[in-house]
């Protein structure tokens, strides 16, 4: 289990060197990052402690995923599985958990921890033979693939508009639309497979901007509601 997650650092100490920063730099800018989105939230809402959980736990159930987790127990067995996913887990909360802890939240604190585990311990299967329909179908890759797996998080933006306008709080308003954008971001993270690239007809520069228009034309899609 150690070298799993020798393994997981060494690949995201790769995604931000691709990125072109110093993997130091670059936990020193998440951090900052995350401390300023943090309190401009809890500044903003009194709603931001159930959006800071539900946050947390959608970023873990991205973890949750089935074909992921029986590649687990093959590696590592049942029970060496459990205690990764349980793992993984606890160290996305941390950052959550520091700073519940900070404001005082104790008890949303508890919530979120006694969830991590119980959402890792589970192992959701589903027999029914279903591909969720989307919009996207024209474009292969991003957005389709990116928001089967992030349907959730997506409706889960659109339940806090309508909180938002329930409540009449603009800027809670503000927030889901900005987390939709951040949704719609993180679908580039993967980047398609080869042979896309191999059997397009165009030039680099045209690729990219072709690709750059269908990003802004699906996350506007996404964010209209």
């Amino acid at each position: 289990m150690k070298e799993y997650f020798k393994l997981q650092y060494k690949l995201l100490n790769r995604i931000i060197r691709d990125a072109g920063i110093d993997p130091v730099m670059g936990y020193i800018l998440g951090a900052i990052a995350f401390a300023a989105g943090s309190l401009y939230l809890f500044s903003k809402t009194t709603y931001a402690t159930a959006v800071f959980i539900l946050v947390a736990l959608s970023l873990q159930s991205r973890l949750s995923e089935i074909r992921r987790n029986d590649f687990l127990k093959l590696c590592f067995g049942d029970k060496q599985r459990k205690a990764i996913r349980v793992t993984e887990n606890l160290v996305l909360s941390i950052p959550f958990l520091f700073f519940l802890v900070y404001k005082q939240f104790f008890l949303p604190a508890g919530l979120l921890l006694v969830a991590s585990t119980i959402l890792a311990l589970l192992n959701f299967r589903s027999t029914l033979n279903f591909t969720l329909p989307t919009p996207f179908y024209r474009k292969p890759f991003e957005f389709a693939v990116g928001f089967r797996g992030s349907w959730l998080m997506v409706f889960a933006a659109y339940a806090l508009t309508v909180v938002a306008i329930s409540v009449g709080n603009f800027n809670l308003g503000i927030f889901a639309m900005l987390l939709v954008f951040a949704i719609t971001l993180n679908f580039y993270t993967k980047p398609e497979p080869e042979y896309y690239v191999w059997s397009s007809s165009q030039k680099p520069r045209g690729f990219l901007l072709d690709k750059t228009r269908t990003a802004l034309l699906y996350a506007s899609l996404l964010v209209l509601p």
